[in-house]
């Protein structure tokens, strides 16, 4: 059995359903669904030891363990939801854990998840202003953040990413 660094499991479903989430929210942003817009998010699961920020390789090692159609049982349930207050209800429950972190956690959970929605964005090989604009979003909506957060995350993303070939 692995030993949780970061979350205990019930942390981890909270933060799986939140990438999963995430990464569904940027593919259906420029009203086209493209099946090669989630392969960042299948890759990182398939292989989450490779993923460049460890905190988030926690959660994508999690999802893996839960077996290949757990991501794709959360999209199915979230379009079953989508006239309910799910989004709002995730990210809350998304804020309220990496509340809980240290602020340097924080901070590595949030370069990954940008570094992985920005991953999501170019996938398909066109940068739409429309997905751009729903990362942005996901991530405003569990954090405060001024430009200084951005450029940082992005900067971390962009370094660490590197290293491992992202």
């Amino acid at each position: 059995m692995n030993q949780y660094i970061y979350f205990n499991e019930e942390e981890l479903e909270i933060m799986s359903r939140l990438l999963v989430m995430s990464v569904r929210e940027v593919v259906v942003a420029d009203g086209e669904v493209n099946n090669i817009e989630f392969n960042p998010l299948t890759y990182s699961i398939n292989n989450p030891g490779l993923f460049p920020i460890p905190i988030v390789g926690e959660v994508l090692q999690y999802m893996n363990q839960k077996g290949p159609n757990y991501g794709p049982d959360i999209i199915k349930e979230i379009n079953e939801k989508l006239d309910t207050d799910i989004f709002y209800e995730m990210t809350n429950y998304a804020r309220r854990v990496l509340d809980n972190l240290h602020r340097k956690d924080k901070e590595a959970f949030l370069a990954g998840l940008y570094g992985l929605l920005l991953e999501t964005v170019h996938a398909d090989g066109h940068k739409d202003e429309e997905e751009s604009a729903a990362s942005l979003d996901i991530i405003r909506s569990i954090t405060d953040l001024n430009m200084k957060d951005v450029v940082k995350m992005n900067k971390t993303w962009r370094k660490k990413a590197r290293r491992f070939g992202y």
